[in-house]
């Protein structure tokens, strides 16, 4: 799921830097347990400045105009990614099998 929300997020000019091998993500979400009972996906989103979430740099950024573009293609991507997985039998297939494997590899 999460290529697929890349992709339509590339589509609308937006690119995710390449992870550093070694740099671990420290944090949670507000999906509990959600993500072991059902295929999910936490995609983040910058707001085209740098600054860290939950700070108050972040709060004064969010509240702009100028950067509510960068939510609406968030939100569009998700959008166009739940549409997908609607429509694409295969693509929902391919979801649930490695759902399926990741969470046999986690209760392992």
């Amino acid at each position: 799921m999460s290529s697929v929300y890349r992709h339509f997020s590339e589509i609308e000019g937006v690119y995710f830097s390449i992870p550093v091998p070694g740099f671990g993500f420290n944090g949670s979400t507000d999906m509990g347990n959600v993500s072991l009972v059902v295929p999910s996906i936490h995609p983040g989103y910058s707001l085209g400045g740098h600054c860290r979430i939950h700070t108050r740099d972040f709060e004064e950024l969010a509240g702009k105009p100028e950067v509510q573009q960068y939510a609406l293609i968030a939100a569009k991507s998700m959008a166009l990614t739940c549409t997908e997985l609607f429509l694409n039998q295969d693509l929902r297939e391919r979801v649930k099998h490695e759902f399926q494997k990741r969470i046999k590899e986690f209760e392992d």
